[in-house]
């Protein structure tokens, strides 16, 4: 999937598009992952508010601030290098 960060987004969100066309199940009008993983980093369970976003069709969702609430995204400028923590 492709994601767009936001640490503005109060909250992630995922195109209901995607839910529907994945088969996806929503638990309370929201989606609630497995698991995000980036690579092979595991960072758990992640709940996403499932909705559409018009003008955004070349991303599936937005991860946003209750990611960002628990992970740290540190960005190495002379290695070029990103890392979650």
């Amino acid at each position: 999937m492709r994601l767009a960060w936001d640490t503005g987004s109060t909250y992630s969100l995922i195109q209901k598009t995607v839910v529907d066309a994945r088969g996806l199940r929503l638990h309370d009008e929201r989606y609630a992952t497995e698991r995000i993983a980036l690579g092979r980093y595991n960072f758990g369970p992640h709940k996403m508010v499932a909705l559409d976003l018009p003008g955004a069709s070349d991303v599936d969702g937005v991860i946003g601030a209750n990611f960002f609430a628990r992970h740290r995204v540190c960005f190495d400028y002379s290695t070029w290098a990103v890392s979650i923590r």
